[in-house]
C-alpha cells in the first residue's frame, strides 16, 4: 500500500486538493482579519528622530 498524497482521501478530495482548498480558505480568512503593523528598527540615535516617520507612517491616508 503506497501512503503518496494521490491515495490519501478527504472528504472525497485527494489530499492535494483537500490541503489546497483549505489552505486557500484559511488565508482568505485571514488577509480579512489582517491589522496593519508598524515595526520599527533603531540601531543609534533616539527614538525623536523617527517620531515624525512613525506617525505619518501610522494613520490611515485620506479617502
Amino acid at each position: 500500500m503506497t501512503n503518496d498524497a494521490e491515495s490519501i482521501r478527504v472528504e472525497g478530495k485527494t489530499l492535494d486538493e483537500w490541503f489546497n482548498a483549505r489552505f486557500d480558505e484559511c488565508m482568505a480568512q485571514r488577509e480579512a482579519n489582517r491589522q496593519k503593523m508598524l515595526s520599527m528598527l533603531v540601531t543609534k540615535g533616539t527614538l525623536d528622530w523617527a517620531y515624525t516617520t512613525y506617525i505619518i507612517a501610522s494613520t490611515d491616508p485620506p479617502p
